[in-house]
């Protein structure tokens, strides 16, 4: 079930959205979305749009200065590789 979601996620995510979906980025809705990600243990959230960095944010004791190990979470990553390739 996993690889299935993983695989439908890179799926949409290297087609690309449309641009319309894109443009609805903005600095109250990425606050919204560093507040969720930080009641749900986040630590960071980065949005970058157009080669520039929309925003950056940082919760529950992290800081940009400040390196963590995500272990086995690398294996989202091959799923795009895997699609990619």
């Amino acid at each position: 079930m996993k690889v299935i979601a993983c695989w439908c996620f890179f799926s949409v995510v290297l087609t690309g959205l449309h641009e319309s979906a894109l443009a609805d980025i903005t600095t109250a809705s990425s606050k919204e979305a560093q507040k969720y990600s930080a009641g749900r243990g986040g630590l960071s959230l980065l949005v970058w749009q157009d080669d520039r960095i929309v925003y950056e944010a940082y919760s529950n004791g992290f800081g940009p200065d400040r390196v963590t190990s995500i272990f086995s979470g690398t294996k989202g990553f091959w799923c795009a590789a895997a699609v990619a390739a």
